[in-house]
């Protein structure tokens, strides 16, 4: 079994106080007083009252009350609450969040869904009947910057040009003149 496909539960009728961190997936179908950080998969059924951190976010008919910042994604079901500020590449919302919105890359927002706040990103997708109570900022996505990486050093350098040289994009050919060794060099052939 791969450590990725572990996922930790949070049932029904558990109430848990204090922060959870864990590389796994997590299932929360209670209630949760407290931050929860995962680098996975974490899907809320249940409630959370605290900041949620993790690689992928998954609400339905759940109640959140704090920020969310997910690596990846974050998708509000119906019948979802967040009361909070909406970080991620991607957001899907379904539900109701009261709070700010800033998906890096694309933000779809269902008919069924309310949201109070502003939303950020690059993409939007906005079906008939959402309700949005806030302010629109697209802004294309920023893309990584690559820094070329230094050509290494050789102990044979290129020849450079000269100052004549340097405004002109052609450089000098060596010219190969034949040596003479004592014959006769034949008329036919220019290079002997």
């Amino acid at each position: 079994m791969n450590e990725s496909d572990l996922t930790a539960s949070v049932s029904r009728n558990t109430i848990f106080k204090g922060d959870i961190s864990t590389q796994d997936n997590l299932d929360i179908y209670g209630t949760i007083e407290g931050s929860i950080t995962s680098s996975a998969v974490v899907r809320i059924y249940g409630t959370v009252h605290g900041d949620i951190a993790c690689g992928v976010l998954v609400a339905n008919g759940s109640e959140i009350i704090g920020d969310i910042s997910a690596e990846k994604s974050v998708v509000i079901g119906n019948g979802a609450k967040v009361k909070g500020d909406v970080h991620a590449v991607s957001v899907s919302i379904s539900g109701l969040v009261d709070g700010d919105i800033t998906a890096t890359e694309s933000a779809i927002i269902g008919s069924e869904s309310r949201v109070t706040g502003d939303i950020t990103t690059a993409e939007l997708e906005m079906s008939k009947g959402a309700m949005v109570n806030g302010g629109l900022k697209m802004e294309k996505p920023k893309k990584p910057v690559f820094e070329e990486p230094e050509p290494k050093s050789s102990a044979v350098e290129e020849p450079k040009p000269s100052e004549d040289e340097e405004n002109s994009s052609v450089f000098p050919l060596a010219v190969i003149e034949p040596v003479s060794d004592g014959e006769e060099e034949d008329s036919a052939d220019p290079l002997l």
